[in-house]
């Protein structure tokens, strides 16, 4: 009896111990690359963004393509809600050496200006490398009535008349995100409208910003980069 009452008090300390061990390794997946994180903000954050070249905007066969340039945005300030941000392309980028450059004023040191009420983002003031709809603003949080959508690799499957989707789950640039939300912006000009696409949530802040023509339903934009 007293062998079985031992056994039962070990067992019952090891699975409290693997417990333990297994609470002590979750942990949050937004925090461990250093960007730009909007539920939890920091002085010296950095997002690092991949220049792409899109085809076939929310087609099964759509494609992107990456060129190898790669813009930092570094959070230099914090004033309330405001936050203001220091961007340039990195010196080693393609557009440096391109006979025909295809990003403006990639040589600048730009600074944006943005405000964050409640889940709304916007850009108030200064100049971003990054393709940004005319409102000036988006959202970084969907719920459970927000219209879902997956992603075709560029672009979602389903477009509609609506401004904002949520994607559950996507890869990105080799990374799976969880509660995205996907902001669209139109200006109709004659036949044609050229489109801004924005995706993002709090915790990862801008993932993908990008803009397409609606009649070649091609574009460009550019991909969060987490890690090396």
């Amino acid at each position: 009896m007293r062998k079985a009452t031992i056994f039962i008090l070990f067992t019952v300390m090891m699975l409290s111990c693997t417990s333990q061990y297994e609470e002590a390794f979750k942990f949050d997946l937004s925090g461990v690359f250093d960007q730009i994180n909007f539920d939890k903000p920091e002085v010296g954050q950095v997002s690092n963004y991949i220049y792409f070249n899109g085809l076939l905007f929310g087609d099964a066969e759509s494609s992107i393509e990456y060129s190898g340039d790669t813009l930092n945005i570094e959070l230099t300030n914090i004033s309330g809600g405001n936050f203001t941000f220091q961007e340039q392309i990195t010196a080693g980028s393609s557009v440096k050496f391109d006979s025909y450059p295809y990003i403006d004023e990639y040589d600048l040191l730009k600074t944006s200006e943005w405000k964050l009420e409640n889940d709304t983002l916007k850009l108030v003031g200064g100049e971003t490398f990054l393709d940004w709809n005319m409102d000036g603003k988006i959202s970084l949080l969907s719920n459970e009535e927000t219209l879902a959508t997956s992603l075709n690799n560029w672009g979602p499957s389903t477009v509609t008349q609506d401004l904002y989707y949520r994607v559950d789950n996507a890869n990105i640039n080799d990374f799976n995100y969880e509660n995205l939300s996907i902001s669209f912006h139109a200006i109709t000009q004659d036949v044609h409208s050229e489109v801004n696409y924005i995706i993002g949530n709090r915790s990862f802040g801008i993932v993908r910003t990008s803009f397409f023509n609606s009649n070649s339903i091609s574009g460009h934009g550019w991909d969060l980069q987490l890690g090396n």
